[in-house]
């Protein structure tokens, strides 16, 4: 994992377990693994990738669920084709702090189904390797380049828990808009385009336990 600002992600872990140490009953903590597919322009450069989630949220009066929620998302299966396969590096990571807010729709016995959405900000970065210079294809040498800024993003699908007393299984589908770009590579036999908004379906599989 790069390197973040490790105090703001400390600061609002503290202030979520504080609120639960000192809070009503009805807190739920939760954490998961998930696969993630980037789609659109950003799957020309990238093929699936890992991601990992944390949140504490309690359930509200009016049936809500809300969550601080971190995520951690990391990208580094290139999907490129013709001269540069196999022989350039990429790499796109971000790490989320979101609020998270989960709606039961239906309910039966232990199972239930609910809408989810979050959005905050996060932390990426994109890192495209260094291109070795080929003098028979008249490639210069061109120096990795590395993209990081704080944006925003925002997620939102449907998922489904099994209770099985306070632990549970939680699955979840989602689709994520993360604001941000990657810059273009226009050299003849490279030519990346460039990408305008990071765009994936998310598959999610946690473990939750309620208090």
């Amino acid at each position: 994992m790069v390197q973040i600002n490790k105090w703001i992600i400390g600061i609002v872990f503290v202030i979520l377990i504080t609120n639960v140490l000192y809070s009503d009953d009805g807190w739920r903590v939760y954490a998961g693994v998930g696969l993630t597919q980037p789609v659109g322009p950003l799957h020309e450069w990238f093929n699936n990738g890992s991601q990992f989630h944390f949140s504490v949220g309690q359930v509200l009066d009016n049936g809500w669920l809300l969550e601080g929620l971190i995520e951690h998302a990391r990208y580094n299966k290139e999907n490129l084709s013709g001269y540069p396969k196999d022989k350039l590096d990429l790499y796109l990571e971000h790490v989320a702090i979101w609020a998270s807010g989960k709606y039961d729709l239906y309910c039966w016995s232990s199972v239930s189904y609910y809408l989810a959405i979050a959005g905050g900000p996060l932390y990426w970065k994109g890192i495209r390797g260094e291109i070795e210079a080929n003098e028979s294809l008249a490639i210069p040498y061109i120096d990795k380049k590395v993209l990081e800024e704080w944006n925003m993003g925002f997620r939102a699908g449907f998922g489904s828990t099994i209770s099985f007393g306070p632990v549970g299984v939680d699955a979840l589908l989602t689709y994520r808009f993360v604001v941000g770009n990657l810059w273009p590579t226009m050299q003849e036999y490279i030519e990346l385009d460039g990408v305008n908004g990071f765009h994936f379906f998310n598959i999610d599989l946690g473990l939750f336990y309620t208090f």
